[in-house]
């Protein structure tokens, strides 16, 4: 089985917009807020 991560900042979804459908709103809002720094996804395959 593969595993990726990817590590994903406020401005990658400033450039793609449809990541915000695959994360809560509280998730995107500490992004904004400053709260957190980036966002993990993770795919296994």
């Amino acid at each position: 089985m593969l595993n990726t991560d990817n590590w994903v900042d406020l401005s990658t979804f400033e450039e793609n917009p449809q990541l915000k459908k695959y994360v809560e709103d509280y998730e995107f809002d500490s992004l904004q807020n400053g709260e957190a720094d980036f966002i993990a996804f993770r795919s296994d395959w």
